[in-house]
């Protein structure tokens, strides 16, 4: 489902202004507070990591469900929410720090921060919600934006004022959300972080997934690409072109340099493996060779195949990233028992013809 990132997000510039703020009123209190179609289930301090939050739960009507951290002192005055992953059903953890916030005031605790389960409980690839048109409607358009809104209502309670600076921060579904946000309800906030958005959602899921795999398999249904390949092909790219690749779209790499002339190592590429990469990195074709879908998968993404459609005995290994883990959109060292996932984008789609690679990269 999840295609990640390109390149990570250093760091997001947060503003500095008025001394930082404390909290007006006791945590527990906001347990009893009334705000317009939401119930706050419980509120109280808890810590995460280090640092101490008044810990918010709630649910927003119909059922979407959310945590809001407020820092009772040395609040910033700004507040970060948080976007998911696949087709969520959970509320995001809010480990410290969050994706993308390296500075001071998000690693030291100072900042508001939340997220939701869009409005349905359930696995990131559990589409069952979908025969309900309200919860569709939830998670595709609303959910974000109704959480920023009783974000505001809970801060203003809490300190007596509400944010100064509101930021957004999502990768995949996030992203999706970021960019629907932005199009949709543009003064919601003041900073958006769109990281690799799933914005055309249902080629993704039925036709770029099952293209990517008919596409490392071969005729007698054996993977083609296995895991021992990626770091070598990783590093040749970003040799090429960059690492982070800035703009995967200028990268001028040849899947073909890496060509066995010999023994089969993990140092090189077959023909099978050639040919299999040039189509990851072309995206999805017809017999004509014209495109299906926007895109295939993006020059750097090679350590975030693993998993995806590249697979091996030990990938599921303590010393892997796995699936779960890529849902924390931390970033993720390489093991030296395995390739772990780094962030890669959208990929391809399926091809009438499996066997027809595109011509180009060579």
């Amino acid at each position: 489902m999840m295609r990640s990132l390109t390149a990570l997000l250093a760091m997001v510039p947060l503003l500095t202004g008025p001394a930082p703020a404390k909290s007006t009123t006791d945590c527990g209190a906001l347990s009893d507070a009334a705000f317009p179609q939401t119930t706050i289930t419980s509120a109280a301090e808890a810590e995460t990591g280090d640092h101490l939050y008044c810990e918010v739960h709630g649910v927003i009507a119909p059922q979407t469900k959310f945590t809001i951290k407020l820092p009772p002192t040395g609040w910033t005055g700004q507040y970060v929410q948080s976007g998911c992953s696949g087709l969520c059903g959970a509320v995001p953890e809010l480990d410290l720090p969050l994706f993308g916030f390296f500075c001071e005031p998000a690693t030291d605790g100072h900042l508001v921060i939340a997220a939701d389960d869009t409005g349905h409980s359930g696995a990131v690839d559990d589409g069952s919600f979908g025969t309900d048109p309200r919860l569709r409607v939830v998670f595709g358009l609303t959910s974000e934006h109704s959480l920023a809104q009783v974000a505001g209502r809970v801060m203003q309670a809490y300190y007596g004022h509400g944010p100064r600076h509101r930021y957004f921060d999502g990768c995949s579904t996030g992203g999706r959300q970021a960019l629907m946000l932005a199009q949709r309800y543009p003064g919601d906030f003041d900073g958006i972080l769109a990281g690799a958005p799933v914005n055309n959602l249902g080629p993704l899921s039925g036709m770029v997934n099952p293209w990517l795999v008919l596409h490392n398999t071969d005729a007698a249904g054996r993977q083609i690409l296995g895991p021992e390949k990626l770091p070598a092909l990783h590093a040749a790219v970003v040799a090429k072109c960059g690492d982070p690749v800035r703009d995967p779209r200028q990268c001028a790499f040849q899947p073909s340099s890496l060509r066995c002339h010999g023994a089969d190592t993990p140092a090189c590429l077959t023909k099978a493996q050639v040919d299999a990469v040039i189509a990851f990195y072309r995206g999805p074709t017809d017999s004509h060779g014209r495109s299906l879908y926007n895109g295939g998968e993006p020059y750097g993404s090679e350590l975030g195949w693993l998993g995806e459609f590249v697979v091996g005995s030990g990938w599921r290994s303590a010393t892997c990233a796995t699936w779960p883990i890529r849902r924390t959109r931390r970033p993720i060292t390489a093991s030296p028992t395995c390739a772990s996932p780094r962030p890669s984008s959208t990929g391809s789609t399926w091809s009438p013809t499996p066997s027809t690679t595109p011509t180009t990269p060579t």
